[in-house]
């Protein structure tokens, strides 16, 4: 995917997919920035251990396909604070 000449996106999750999403648009909106914005967690009926350790198996195996960028530059892609 192209970055479309896109300047700017918005992209709402779920607070756990927050890692995904910025290595997803890094891999394919890669001159395009990207603002996450994570819905905090303690509004969904969720088991927030199965989750991570699912959203943790998720990055590794979209990495090894080449879908999303290394999780190892992912702490390079967050803003400086």
């Amino acid at each position: 995917m192209a970055d479309m000449g896109l300047k700017a996106v918005v992209a709402v999750t779920t607070d756990y997919h927050v890692g995904r999403v910025i290595l997803t648009a890094a891999k394919h909106l890669p001159k395009t920035m990207v603002y996450v914005v994570g819905v905090p967690f303690e509004r969904f009926p969720f088991d927030i251990a199965g989750k991570m350790i699912g959203e943790i198996r998720r990055i590794l195996d979209y990495a090894d396909l080449g879908d999303i960028a290394d999780p190892i530059s992912l702490p390079y892609l967050l803003p400086r604070v």
